[in-house]
């Protein structure tokens, strides 16, 4: 299998992202059936993930699987974007706390103790 290269993963990159914010319900300007089906390509979600198909091929295939929910048609893998916008958002960090670059006495990267 031919492997993508960095500027082919932005590509597919940008092609997704725009879905990934669409209304639901919304229409998007394409005739690509996956598309308008809601079903995005193997090789679409690998590199909105910014991994190789291999890679997300090997998390499909560990147990317990922690990846998107995904779809068999025929030989292809597709996962739905409504459960792909789902599983994004499950997966999003929110610190618990801020953290500055200012030590307690205000001053920026200062060691206590140490001469000026």
């Amino acid at each position: 299998m031919k492997t993508r290269s960095n500027k082919d993963r932005r590509k597919a990159a940008q092609t997704v992202a725009p879905l990934l914010s669409a209304p639901p319900g919304g229409s998007v300007n394409t005739p690509d059936l996956k598309i308008q089906l809601g079903l995005v390509a193997e090789a679409d979600v690998a590199a909105l993930q910014d991994m190789t198909i291999a890679s997300l091929r090997n998390q499909r295939a560990r147990e317990p699987y922690t990846g998107p929910p995904y779809q068999r048609v025929g030989k292809k893998i597709f996962y739905p974007l409504d459960q792909l916008k789902k599983y994004l958002a499950a997966s999003t960090v929110t610190p618990s706390r801020s953290r500055t670059l200012i030590d307690g006495d205000g001053k920026r990267g200062a060691r206590s103790g140490a001469a000026a």
